[in-house]
């Protein structure tokens, strides 16, 4: 106790506390450890208490959800699982850590960081959370972006963050090594290591970071960063597969990235120019045509003579005949007119939506019972096969629930 009350410098106060955060963890983990003993054995048979949950309500106050949480921490994090002793690995994380990382799948616990911070961990678990909201089959659904085929991972997921942080990505596009405003720098230091230095500033400012992103039709994956000199892993948080890449991967796919969005730009500023440039050409062309139209249009307003009435019976009849269906039809039961009843309105081509009658009367359109059917008839084909596909059937039967489903609600 008297260190601590000497304690006089920045370095010696950093020190007592780290021994004190550790110190804390451990004594959750040891105290976990008896109250597993404690429920395991018959320890507490002259004790007066029945359960260990009464034990520690007694003697110490502690609820069931916080010996429920002890012996789960100790399960956890002691070593071998079922000891006093905190395993090296999750040394220095403090109880609060520890305590949130409990519902975590073992390879989350293992990609975190050990330097985040609660509030941090909190946000990894939300992430996890609304991810796992989404079916399986929601996500096989989706429609996977087609400019994405044989992209690596990494690269597909450095895609969708920097759309979804447009701002951040504008910032740090100005500071991409070898871009203006970084002349010189490479002469101070080697080329790979400005690269490295820019995916921090980029990605992790303080070192340390678990940035989460969503790929269609894969999920949502979690990239760590445990420091400059650790490879970057990526985390599907659907199937916890791994991927492992260096930070001087992660630097050259975001060049060929800003590389990409140059040439686009570039072509749009283009295409841009020489729509203004056909403007600017045409404009005189213009002028000097409506400068004509309006000499023709005078002389012929001097010649014009009106034009010559028709007096054609048999021009006069359709019309007639037309106005006295109308009137026919206003006169007899009302109905609801259709577009149908208005030919002449209809652009070239139309068709309309043609229906098919069920059994029970119901009318539901052709293209989609048609659809239906094939897909039934499909399926059919698909599992009378020896070796049929399970997924493809699958998807197909899906497709057809979502089509009838339709076909019901329109009936």
């Amino acid at each position: 106790m008297e260190e601590l009350i000497n304690i006089c410098t920045y370095k010696e106060f950093k020190a007592a506390t780290d021994r004190e955060v550790l110190n804390q963890a451990e004594g959750f983990v040891r105290l976990g450890y008896l109250l597993r003993k404690a429920r395991d054995t018959e320890i507490l048979r002259d004790s007066g208490y029945p359960t260990v949950v009464a034990f520690a309500e007694g003697e110490y106050g502690l609820t069931e959800t916080y010996v429920s949480r002890y012996i789960a921490i100790n399960k956890r994090y002691s070593k071998d699982g079922y000891s006093p002793y905190l395993q090296e690995r999750f040394q220095g994380y403090g109880m609060a850590k520890l305590a949130e990382m409990l519902t975590l799948s073992d390879e989350v616990v293992e990609a975190l960081p050990p330097e985040l911070s609660k509030t941090e961990i909190q946000e990894v678990k939300r992430e996890i959370r609304k991810e796992q909201e989404i079916t399986d089959l929601e996500v096989m659904l989706e429609e996977k972006e087609g400019e994405n085929e044989g992209k690596s991972s990494l690269e597909k997921w450095l895609l969708v963050y920097i759309q979804e942080n447009k701002e951040e990505w504008s910032r740090a596009k100005k500071s991409i090594p070898g871009s203006k405003g970084k002349e010189g720098e490479e002469e101070k230091e080697g080329e790979e290591e400005v690269k490295i230095n820019w995916v921090m500033d980029f990605l992790a400012p303080t070192g340390i970071a678990a940035k989460m992103a969503r790929i269609k039709g894969e999920g949502k994956f979690m990239l760590t960063i445990k420091g400059k000199y650790s490879p970057l892993e990526l985390l599907n948080l659907r199937t916890n597969e791994k991927e492992t890449y260096t930070l001087k991967e992660c630097a050259e796919l975001i060049e060929s990235i800003r590389m990409q969005e140059g040439e686009e730009e570039k072509q749009k500023r283009d295409q841009e120019g020489q729509k203004e440039s056909q403007k600017e050409n045409l404009a005189p062309v213009q002028e000097t045509d409506e400068r004509e139209q309006g000499a023709q249009a005078g002389e012929r307003s001097e010649s014009s003579v009106p034009d010559p009435v028709i007096t054609d019976k048999k021009a006069k009849e359709p019309q007639s005949e037309k106005r006295q269906t109308i009137a026919e039809e206003e006169k007899g039961e009302e109905r609801q007119m259709e577009v149908e009843d208005y030919p002449e309105l209809l652009p070239e081509g139309y068709t309309p939506t043609a229906y098919i009658k069920c059994h029970d009367g119901s009318e539901v359109e052709e293209k989609e019972w048609r659809e239906a059917k094939a897909l039934i008839d499909k399926l059919y084909e698909d599992t009378a096969m020896e070796n049929w596909n399970l997924e493809e059937v699958y998807r197909k039967a899906t497709k057809l629930v979502i089509i009838l489903e339709k076909l019901h609600k329109e009936s």
